[in-house]
């Protein structure tokens, strides 16, 4: 059994520390096998996509960084060191009427202000210091940490221990022929929607821990060891979901 269904509350559910009801905390087993069962193939792992969202905090991240690169920059897997000002500053806004929140809000109690792992909407890849110290631990590497502030409404200081997370492993990992997706009209190389997606295994360095599909890099995908060692570590993450479900409706 592996070590997440091991620390979820009911059997055949999954439970991503930080739950509680949060959104997408908990995953059932049926709906997501491969995490809990050995791979078809030996050396083969499933892979865990992360979507956007803060769970039940009512607030969202709104990036990127004043005077970084612009938008775009950051789904391209190159390198952005030295590239971000010195003290980069995320903002981070309520999702809706800020009166309803009150002094700090749901979700932002001191001492677990964030989620250790978070997707903002426009694609930014948000990680605590504790999640890097943990993927130095695991050896994962194609990783880029870019030093940030996040502040609250422009003035509260919610956390200098997170970085923007710049996944630099770019795989062309989808097969094209069995996923079924839309096409950037400007870029017929890529894609602008994505519907379903396969996986290429053949594509996939078996060292890789966390990649970018060449085709669409806003979809960052980590494989399932490091989603139960995220688990087992006791660190909060944003919605981790099984690749069938990354563009459902929540």
């Amino acid at each position: 059994m592996s070590a997440l269904s091991e620390r979820s509350g009911a059997p055949g559910m999954i439970e991503l520390p930080g739950g509680g009801g949060a959104r997408g905390a908990r995953l059932a087993c049926a709906e997501v096998p491969a995490c809990v069962r050995a791979p078809a193939e030996p050396g083969a792992h499933a892979f865990f996509a992360l979507r956007p969202g803060l769970g039940r905090a009512a607030y969202e991240l709104s990036g990127p960084p004043a005077g970084g690169p612009p938008r775009p920059a950051y789904d391209r897997g190159t390198s952005l060191a030295g590239r971000l000002p010195r003290h980069a500053t995320l903002a981070l806004v309520p999702d809706g009427d800020p009166q309803d929140l009150g002094p700090i809000g749901p979700g932002l109690a001191p001492g677990r202000v964030l989620p250790d792992l978070l997707l903002e909407r426009s694609g930014l890849v948000v990680g605590s210091v504790r999640l890097r110290a943990l993927f130095l631990e695991l050896g994962v590497r194609g990783v880029e940490w870019l030093p940030v502030r996040i502040v609250l409404l422009g003035r509260i200081l919610v956390s200098r221990e997170h970085y923007l997370l710049n996944v630099l492993t770019t795989v062309p990992a989808l097969d094209m022929a069995r996923s079924t997706y839309e096409r950037d009209p400007e870029d017929p190389d890529h894609i602008a929607r994505l519907r379903s997606a396969v996986l290429d295994a053949e594509a996939i360095d078996p060292t890789v821990h966390v990649l970018r599909p060449a085709t669409f890099r806003r979809l960052i995908l980590f494989r399932s060891d490091v989603v139960e060692a995220i688990a087992a570590a006791g660190l909060a993450a944003g919605p981790l979901v099984a690749l069938e479900d990354w563009d459902r409706p929540d």
